[in-house]
């Protein structure tokens, strides 16, 4: 889901860039016809196969129903992306600037527009989590007398709109209301840059942008804390113990919080960059439903975060990659025939320090097709999603690695052995079952479960210094910063 998150971001981006592609001048009538009919007949079409899947549960083979159904869901929300683009492309945000102009008088509204753009298709994602739900309750039905004869907590049954608004915020508003800040943040300096109001001189301009995203990174926990419901871990042995475990792993925290989702997910997470600002986040869930041990070894995961700096090496493997690309364009563009001036000035490479940076992009001055321009985009594009899901897994594999390096290290062994890797295992196989996600599934940042405890078993046996993973993370990090040079040399180069 965060890849169609940053999809939606990316259309933005790609509509105001090649202003050609868009097909404007289409009636409201016409316009709207296009943009809601297919969502309407595609959401008809997925509700259908809800109810009966959900019909079908209690008889023959319901895990193959359910993967089935879960595949469609994934087509779903993915073809809505399609459609966003499609919408982009009949000249939507054209209409809806000009209506809101129209109306307001005002030639540029801050956010107001690109929100009203974004609005069908999330509504189009809604409807198939409300859909859904029927399906999500009847689990949570079985689910809720398996834990009843286990003696575990239970927890009452979300409503439909509990469930569609859970996934909202955690599907969708974890990467959505930064990035929108993000765009507010870069339409305010560029209506109040040189070419608007004049705040402030050309020079500032990059300035204010990396800066004004630097912030709102920083304090995206505090976002995140506030459109999740967290509150506090209440004190007791389970927090006591785990503020033990951040202590002795040296990891500054500023609030243990217990992510509340009504007993619907089991998951943990760590946000935030500083100490100040950290925040590691439990489920209710997995508190109730995972033994002791389990709890433990998805701690140990989430302090590895911290201690291996992972988010900070994943935002230099960002950069690294997000500048390798650009450069790559740069000299794509320059080969096929587009001098070099006029390559910097379409990217309006402003020179800070002697450095320069790229502060937008705008092919209007390029002699090349735009065709051109769009491919080599593409397939930037393509390579950042493939190298930053690569780094991420290993990322998680480490983790991983580290939690049962932490349960051998608590029993006083040096290797890990196979009771340290068959806890890490077994809580991941409680996450899976517990969230009904198939093993086999694959995922864009972490891997399948299976993938992650085939890892966990080959490690029975090696000392808890000097794993694999731990060597191979620091090439790879070692990689990211070899990477920032080059990009910064030719870019100093081309400038």
């Amino acid at each position: 889901m965060q890849l169609l998150i940053l999809a939606l971001a990316l259309c933005l981006f790609a509509h105001d860039q090649f202003p050609g592609l868009v097909l404007a001048d289409r009636s409201w009538p016409v316009l709207l016809a296009i943009v809601l009919a297919p969502k309407l007949v595609l959401t008809g079409a997925y509700a259908l196969a809800c109810v009966v899947t959900r019909r079908r549960l209690t008889s023959g083979d319901a895990s193959r129903r359910l993967r089935r159904i879960n595949w469609m869901g994934g087509g779903f929300r993915l073809i809505g992306i399609i459609l966003y683009a499609t919408d982009l492309h009949v000249g939507l945000l054209v209409a809806v600037r000009g209506a809101l102009e129209t109306r307001t008088g005002l030639s540029h509204t801050i956010l107001l527009d690109e929100l009203l753009v974004i609005l069908p298709t999330l509504v189009y994602w809604g409807l198939g989590w409300w859909f859904y739900y029927p399906i999500e309750r009847r689990l949570r039905e079985a689910g809720l007398i398996r834990l009843l004869d286990q003696g575990l907590p239970a927890y009452p049954i979300w409503t439909r709109w509990q469930y569609v608004g859970s996934q909202f915020r955690h599907q969708v508003a974890l990467i959505l209301v930064p990035l929108l800040a993000i765009l507010a943040w870069a339409e305010l300096i560029q209506l109040g840059g040189p070419a608007g109001r004049q705040w402030f001189s050309p020079g500032a301009e990059p300035w204010l942008l990396v800066g004004g995203c630097f912030v709102i990174f920083l304090f995206a926990p505090l976002m995140i804390r506030l459109i999740w419901d967290t509150a506090p871990l209440p004190d007791g042995e389970i927090r006591r113990h785990l503020l033990v475990m951040c202590k002795d792993h040296r990891v500054g925290v500023r609030d243990l919080l217990l992510w509340r989702t009504h007993g619907g997910m089991i998951n943990a997470a760590v946000i935030g960059l500083i100490a100040p600002l950290r925040f590691i986040l439990i489920t209710d869930a997995l508190l109730g439903q995972m033994p002791k041990p389990h709890v433990e070894a998805v701690m140990a995961h989430e302090l590895a975060h911290v201690r291996k700096r992972h988010m900070l090496w994943l935002l230099v493997w960002a950069v690294a990659l997000m500048g390798l690309v650009e450069t790559a364009g740069l000299f794509a563009l320059s080969a096929n025939g587009v001098r070099l001036e006029q390559t910097a000035q379409a990217l309006k490479l402003t020179t800070v320090g002697g450095d320069p940076i790229a502060v937008g992009l705008s092919f209007e001055s390029l002699d090349s097709p735009q065709a051109l321009v769009l491919a080599v985009s593409s397939a930037a594009m393509a390579v950042w999603v493939t190298g930053f899901g690569w780094v991420s897994r290993r990322v998680e594999r480490q983790a991983d690695s580290f939690a049962a390096a932490h349960l051998a290290r608590q029993r006083g062994g040096e290797t890990i052995e196979s009771q340290d890797a068959q806890t890490m295992i077994d809580a991941l196989q409680h996450v899976a079952d517990l969230n009904h996600i198939a093993v086999a599934k694959h995922s864009w940042r972490h891997g399948s479960i299976a993938w992650r405890q085939d890892y966990l078993r080959s490690l029975v046996g090696k000392p808890m210094l000097g794993l694999p993973i731990d060597r191979q993370m620091r090439y790879i990090n070692a990689l990211a910063v070899l990477m920032v040079v080059a990009v910064v040399a030719m870019q100093a180069y081309l400038g």
